[in-house]
């Protein structure tokens, strides 16, 4: 389906669109339901305004149901998108919601002169590893004790 910047529809009626301020309370409530250390509503919202343009929610029945949020960063290597954050509703997990959002998240840092997309992981999400691994990104060294609570991350990368 063709790229558009804020509106994008499935055959399932899923919506995919621009984050907006209004989403942050039920993004927080799904970054709390799939993470033990969730965003705080603060820092989705100033996110969202950051990276509006490259950021994006799914919407099914008007509710959010799952989100994106992606940055550019101008790096000495070049212009990489990063994956700052993704999650999905529990309940609507396994779908393909997540590889959806990824899939528009890429498109539109490509649009934008990216020539790979980045992001950390868990080094104990091993699930998630697996999902970024179908989508070709591959994993590029271990970040120690990257996370507050001292886990390891596996950044990983998808060359365009």
């Amino acid at each position: 389906m063709p790229y558009t910047r804020s509106f994008y529809a499935f055959s399932s009626g899923i919506i995919i669109r621009s984050p907006h301020v209004h989403d942050v309370d039920v993004m927080v409530r799904i970054e709390e339901a799939s993470f033990r250390d969730p965003w705080s509503a603060e820092v989705l919202r100033e996110t969202i305004e950051c990276f509006y343009e490259t950021s994006f929610c799914a919407v099914a029945g008007g509710k959010v149901i799952a989100f994106v949020i992606c940055g550019l960063e101008n790096t000495n290597g070049g212009l990489y998108g990063h994956v700052c954050a993704i999650a999905t509703d529990p309940e609507y997990r396994d779908l393909g919601i997540g590889r959806d959002l990824i899939t528009h998240a890429e498109a539109s840092v490509i649009a934008r002169g990216a020539t790979a997309m980045q992001l950390e992981v868990r080094e104990s999400n091993v699930l998630a590893q697996q999902f970024y691994g179908k989508l070709s990104y591959r994993p590029v060294c271990v970040l120690q004790s990257y996370y507050a609570d001292g886990e390891d991350a596996i950044f990983m990368m998808k060359w365009f």
